[in-house]
């Protein structure tokens, strides 16, 4: 039993513990103290308890019994707005959720990737964040080509990206290191890909970068915006100094670089290719209503759990772990599930749902796993498989 975990469940959630003790059927109604205590440790909650909160925070009650792994200190998030301390401890549960099965599965490999990220250097003006973000991409061997896909430079170094299916109004980005040095960033998942990347590039301006407060989001932003398009490749494409610009180049620098059309003009005034009054041509070609084929690479790239899945399979493949070990982890990934919201609504119908008929629902459930566990069933199947090809590998 983890008293980290039923805590860590309750905080992702967002529920107080008022909330959670209302949300308990009536026959099993405990006192906020009581359910303080199991959150402490001071006191252990009986089996069919552990049942009822798995159900309110929407999670496997094994979760429940296992206790953290790791550890992942946070900075303060990017953010529009003021966030309470309430919602910003539900986002650290949620993403901490989500970065841990991560983690683990890049640690099942010896060989796995180092954190690699240039020392931090002081900044203090633009010109010092444009080559704040120069020397990132150096460091990364990035040329000046777009980047297709921001998530995968990133944990293609030894970092881990997380996107929140539903965050905070106003939340952007969010920065923490694991115990084992890893840097763990966290973006919104419903904003599109252009945000993700913007915010992913912010996110990272705070690994390599140490700027006064009052400059913090504008020095950010333009380390963001001089990682995505590069000085040289921006001149290339726009030229040295223009009066005027095309509504159609915007969109092409747009579609290349995976950065909106107003940051693109904002990015060619900072280098001073347009004056900051800069005249936007009337369109002179009709630019299609579906964008060039290679515009989608942008946009569809930024999928934080590709790699997971990635390593996953590999594992299973190498006789790491096995397929059930794999699910496992899966299971503790949120977005395998859909939205985070999603889920605490369908649990909370769960939870006033009549005991009875949830009793029933939960000797389903355990039939349909004995019989995926069953001599023929979906697991026995998955390890005659990797058995087999084991035994071809060895003729």
């Amino acid at each position: 039993m983890s008293h980290l975990r039923i805590r860590q469940a309750r905080m992702a959630s967002g529920l107080s513990l008022q909330q959670v003790v209302e949300r308990l059927p009536r026959e099993r109604r405990i006192t906020r103290a009581a359910l303080h205590k199991y959150e402490t440790g001071a006191s252990a909650p009986a089996p069919s308890m552990v049942r009822e909160l798995a159900v309110i925070y929407g999670v496997p009650a094994s979760r429940l019994l296992q206790t953290p792994r790791l550890e992942i200190a946070w900075q303060s998030p990017r953010a529009g707005r003021a966030i309470g301390a309430r919602v910003l401890d539900s986002l650290r549960a949620r993403a901490c959720a989500q970065a841990e099965p991560r983690l683990l599965v890049e640690r099942l490999f010896p060989e796995r990737l180092s954190p690699v990220l240039p020392r931090v250097v002081e900044v203090r003006t633009p010109a010092q964040a444009e080559a704040a973000a120069e020397r990132l991409r150096a460091y990364w061997r990035l040329g000046h080509a777009p980047l297709l896909s921001l998530t995968r430079a990133i944990e293609g170094h030894g970092g881990v990206v997380v996107a929140l299916a539903e965050a905070p109004t106003g939340f952007e980005c969010m920065v923490g290191t694991a115990d084992g040095g890893e840097p763990v960033f966290v973006v919104r998942g419903d904003g599109g890909a252009e945000l993700q990347r913007m915010a992913l590039a912010c996110a990272l301006a705070r690994c390599v970068m140490r700027v006064p407060a009052a400059a913090a989001r504008t020095l950010e932003t333009r380390f963001a915006m001089a990682l995505l398009v590069p000085a040289d490749a921006a001149r290339a494409d726009l030229g040295a100094r223009r009066r005027r610009v095309s509504f159609e180049e915007l969109v092409l620098l747009h579609d290349r670089y995976g950065l909106s059309v107003p940051l693109c003009t904002r990015r060619a005034v900072d280098l001073g290719i347009l004056p900051s009054r800069a005249v936007l041509m009337r369109s002179t070609v009709a630019y299609p209503m579906r964008p060039p084929a290679d515009a989608s690479l942008v946009r569809d790239a930024e999928r934080p759990h590709e790699r997971m899945r990635t390593l996953l399979l590999r594992a299973v493949a190498e006789g790491v772990i096995g397929p059930v070990e794999a699910e496992a982890y899966l299971q503790g990934d949120i977005t395998t599930s859909g939205s985070h919201q999603s889920a605490s609504r369908a649990t909370s119908m769960r939870s006033r749902t009549p005991s009875a008929k949830r009793q029933r629902v939960l000797e389903r459930d355990a039939q349909r796993l004995t019989h995926e566990h069953a001599p023929g069933g979906r697991l026995e199947i998955l390890e005659a498989f990797e058995e087999r090809d084991a035994q071809e590998g060895e003729d």
